[in-house]
């Protein structure tokens, strides 16, 4: 049998001829929109380039709370990540496909994501050592992604499925508490300096300030100095 390039090529190329093993089945997009306001925890900043947008889910039926965010990251897997866009519109997009088997076009058949809830992470870094980590960690009720049908029907027009699911901050209403962080008015766990119930939603310190500490401290410190004045009376 004589090789020839064009027998090699065909080679190579035949896996990507082929076409993948999954096809995309919906694009799922999580945007900001122009009146949202998003905010760090001192009320005054507003989130920028350095915080990532994350759409994904917790894995091992892991339920997120104040009191585990040392397995967030370990149980997190990522649908899809974005930015805040640095030039007008300030707007963050956090967009990927989730393919016929579960997984999101961003990392194929990596995890499904299929029928599992969907939860926005936002943050500056995912360390809880680090004094300047601030996070934000919610979901709207109706965010769910998507069951794959096994009869699904890719060139079928009529099909709902078929069309992009368009999430939106605005889905996040005053019965979604978030877990981590603010939603207009909705306090979280976390630490803030100034919140408003006009911000869409801010991120909260993992870690107080060396003077939020001091203010607990004296705050118990007087209140025990109180007790202890008390018993004293009551002795005499």
């Amino acid at each position: 049998m004589k090789i020839t390039f064009y027998t090699i090529l065909l080679t190579l190329s035949f896996p990507l001829l082929g076409g993948a093993s999954e096809t995309v089945f919906q694009t799922i997009t999580l945007q900001s929109a122009l009146d949202d306001l998003l905010f760090q925890s001192d009320g005054v900043s507003e989130l920028d380039t350095s915080f990532q947008f994350v759409l994904g889910t917790f894995a091992n039926s892991f339920i997120p709370d104040s009191e585990n965010t040392s397995l967030w990251n370990s149980n997190w897997r990522t649908f899809s990540m974005g930015q805040k866009g640095a030039f007008f519109p300030p707007l963050f997009t956090s967009e990927a496909d989730i393919l016929t088997d579960g997984s999101s076009s961003e990392d194929p058949g990596a995890y499904d994501f299929s029928g599992q809830s969907a939860w926005l992470w936002v943050y500056n870094s995912q360390d809880i050592q680090s004094a300047g980590t601030e996070w934000f960690l919610g979901r709207a009720d109706n965010w769910d992604f998507p069951t794959i049908p096994p009869d699904h029907d890719p060139d079928c027009d009529d099909c709902p499925e078929n069309f992009p699911l368009q999430l939106a901050l605005s889905d996040l209403i005053n019965t979604d508490v978030p877990v981590w962080g603010g939603q207009s008015g909705i306090i979280g766990s976390g630490f803030y300096d100034i919140s408003s119930d006009d911000f869409t939603i801010q991120t909260y310190k993992v870690i107080p300030e060396p003077g939020t500490w001091m203010l607990v401290f004296i705050a118990f410190g007087g209140f025990g100095f109180s007790l202890l004045i008390r018993r004293k009376g009551d002795k005499s």
